[in-house]
């Protein structure tokens, strides 16, 4: 059951875990195909957003959706580091623990297991490399 709150706006809204303001991670898909939730709320997907389940809230004014609380709480980003240049790139943000740990132990992550055409390219061009994860900061 939602709890009421007072949102930014003025406006009285709701407050209450992502997944249970949806019936689904098809209909949360939806709404963020068609208003872009996930990325209002601060995720990459939809589907890192429903597996972060955070507390949100909002009203009848869309400038009231957001995250309350610990806005990412155990959410890792994944960087893949160069090693000849020290090199730190982004590659996403936001992820639990345990689709990073995923992300990061797939063969394809890192430049001594690929085996696609552009891992292979990716090590020709900048040497050694390895996807990690590390908390959101």
């Amino acid at each position: 059951m939602p709890r009421q709150v007072t949102c930014r706006s003025g406006l009285k809204g709701w407050q209450q875990k992502l997944q249970g303001n949806y019936v689904s991670l098809e209909e949360f898909t939806d709404w963020c195909a068609a208003y872009a939730v996930h990325t209002r709320l601060g995720y990459d997907t939809p589907e890192l957003a429903w597996e972060a389940n955070p507390t949100i809230q909002g009203s009848t004014d869309p400038d009231d959706l957001e995250v309350v609380g610990p806005k990412f709480p155990s959410l890792y980003k994944i960087v893949r580091v160069f090693a000849r240049t020290g090199r730190r790139v982004t590659v996403g943000t936001n992820y639990p623990l345990a689709a990073a740990q995923e992300h990061c132990s797939d063969p394809e992550t890192s430049s001594a297991t690929c085996t696609s055409a552009a891992g292979k390219r990716r090590t020709r061009n900048s040497g050694q490399w390895m996807d990690v994860y590390t908390a959101n900061r």
